[in-house]
């Protein structure tokens, strides 16, 4: 079997064999074209491995989200701290 953008969600998942592990993570390319490109990351497992995994990934995004709003807010002035 192997992959299209047709398969569903949970085909994406059994298509991964985790083997032994308590949980895997998949960075995958659905599309990529220089005006859209999609990427998707999959975590599967044991759930509270799994969730780990997650919530250290969100951690991430909002620290890389407060960092371009702390960008955009240094343009063209003083620049200021911004906490939310």
């Amino acid at each position: 079997m192997s992959l299209t953008p047709e398969n569903t969600l949970n085909e994406c998942f059994e298509f991964f064999d985790r083997g032994e592990n308590a949980v895997q993570v998949i960075p995958m390319t659905i599309k990529q074209q220089e005006d859209d490109t999609r990427l998707a990351i999959f975590i599967g497992g044991r759930h509270e491995e799994a969730s780990i995994i997650m919530s250290e990934l969100m951690l991430r995004l909002e620290e890389l989200n407060d960092l371009q709003a702390q960008a955009e807010a240094t343009v063209g002035s003083e620049p200021r701290i911004i906490t939310s």
